[in-house]
């Protein structure tokens, strides 16, 4: 088996970081987004905080920086993207790599929706038209039925408004047979986003590594910025953010009832067994591996470059990002709860960062906090939604050789016309869907694929052509390892359902 180094192109041709440094920093830029602070957050919540905190810092050490280390040493070697990488081991796997580049462009379609809604929020943060005193008044009769009348202003506003996931006259979630509605300011803010994706990935590492040196620093500032003032809300409140966000006391919901009067928030035996899955895919997500990133960011690095370092700084720095986050977004929960607002009682992560948020900037007239908390989401996402196209960019420019300006425009026209579909109410009913199956399944093959290749395959037939004793110990250790293996998740399928 061939496993040399594809020698097809000119390696002094080859874009490169300037140094070390500017490249851990775009690693950094690649790994901290929105989800860091809309979802972590929640997960924590959601998991009794202490144990998914404790869950997550094992996957990221046992599977996430392993994997980093294992896609950026390929992409340097190789010099190549995920495709020409895992063809350098096997022709065959090549389908692999651009099933990561598949994974991460139709992520980035629902990511650059999420980065949209950032951006409207952004520019509407001044006039707050969410408000129930700017809202009410024009708020339509659908809206005003006595189930509706209860729900915040903030919720109907995100869901009439912004998504179209509402009807006017019903005010109720799109159905099959109802009527299509397109959210125009939210596909113009999610065009906006693609033409600064593509002007960053025309002009490849050289803009990427600029605009992560400026930008990192800023999203910590601006973040203990946000941080600061929220968890003072909290304090000024004396609410229970903090000891929600990590486990300390039990989440009371708005309905009545229970002992003493209080129903809290269950933790189930349902919700317990989801804490390694959704531990799995906030780590996969936020420092993005499985996507094919890592693998391009390695391939404009010198063949020998030093990765573990990186790779430990870019795992515990990103994670550190997401939980100073939760303390700022727990401390507007605890704050509205403390002021009766039944906004608080979000239960999935959009409707935390998009109704639970402005729903305490309004309440504290800290409206001025949240714009700033959207332009931190938005110029932070935008580095990762860049990450997850650049896989699809370098590898066409490794597999054609076409100019990189083109193929960037090219991926990112591609990405407006296909996510508009994200941007109507039939399309938003499919987001959490796209999401899911990306995230449970295909990036999970992707990711399994890839440790299989470089434990098993690669260089397999230099290393078993030493002596016969090398090939008699490769298959000895193979059935060792996956006899068991095989046997015991056949039977932990039933044992566990």
């Amino acid at each position: 088996m061939n496993t040399r180094v594809i020698n097809d192109f000119n390696p002094t041709e080859r874009p490169r970081w300037k140094n070390r440094a500017t490249f851990v920093t775009a690693l950094i830029g690649n790994a901290i987004g929105v989800g860091n602070v809309y979802r972590f957050p929640y997960l924590t919540f959601k998991h009794d905080g202490v144990s998914f905190l404790l869950a997550y810092l094992w996957v990221l050490v046992v599977a996430g920086i392993p994997l980093v280390i294992l896609e950026l040493t390929l992409g340097q070697k190789m010099q190549r993207g995920s495709a020409g990488a895992m063809r350098g081991i096997v022709p065959r796997l090549a389908g692999f790599g651009w099933v990561a580049s598949f994974c991460g462009f139709v992520t980035s379609m629902v990511y650059n929706v999420v980065l949209g809604m950032c951006l409207v929020y952004l520019v509407q943060s001044g006039s707050q038209p969410w408000s129930a005193k700017n809202f009410n008044h024009t708020r339509p009769l659908g809206c005003q039925t006595a189930a509706m009348t209860p729900t915040p202003a903030e919720e109907v506003y995100l869901y009439l408004n912004v998504t179209k996931l509402y009807g006017s006259d019903s005010c109720a979630a799109f159905q099959e047979g109802d009527e299509s509605r397109f959210a125009g300011g939210l596909f113009l803010a999610n065009v906006l986003c693609w033409v600064f994706m593509a002007a960053s990935l025309a002009f490849g590492p050289k803009v990427i590594e600029l605009k992560a040196l400026l930008t990192v620093p800023l999203r910590f500032i601006l973040l203990i910025v946000f941080v600061i003032d929220f968890a003072g809300l909290n304090s000024e409140a004396k609410g229970d953010g903090q000891s929600w966000y990590l486990g300390g006391k039990r989440l009371p919901l708005p309905t009545q009832g229970g002992e003493g009067g209080v129903e809290y928030r269950a933790y189930d035996a349902a919700v317990a067994g989801q804490l390694f899955s959704d531990a799995y895919q906030q780590v996969f997500f936020s420092i993005g591996v499985c996507y094919g990133t890592l693998f391009a960011y390695g391939s404009y690095n010198p063949p020998r470059q030093p990765v573990i370092s990186a790779a430990f700084i870019v795992g515990f720095v990103d994670t550190l990002f997401s939980f100073i986050a939760g303390f700022g977004v727990w401390g507007g929960i605890g704050y509205l709860q403390a002021h009766g607002k039944i906004a608080y009682s979000q239960n999935n992560s959009i409707g935390l960062l998009f109704v639970a948020m402005p729903a305490a900037a309004v309440e504290s007239g800290h409206t001025g906090i949240f714009g700033l908390l959207c332009f931190t989401l938005w110029m932070a996402g935008i580095d990762s939604a860049v990450g997850f196209v650049q896989s699809g960019v370098t590898n066409t420019i490794d597999a054609t050789g076409w100019k990189r300006h083109w193929v960037a425009l090219g991926i990112c026209t591609a990405g407006i016309i296909l996510s508009s579909v994200f941007t109507s109410n039939y399309g938003w009913v499919l987001f959490d869907m796209v999401e899911h199956y990306i995230s449970n399944y295909i990036l999970l093959g992707v990711g399994i694929c890839q440790c299989v290749a470089v434990g098993w395959i690669f260089e397999r037939e230099e290393t078993a052509s030493k002596c016969e004793e090398h090939r008699k110990s490769m298959r000895a250790l193979a059935v060792l390892f996956w006899v068991p293996v095989l046997v015991i998740s056949f039977y932990a399928s039933f044992a566990f359902p």
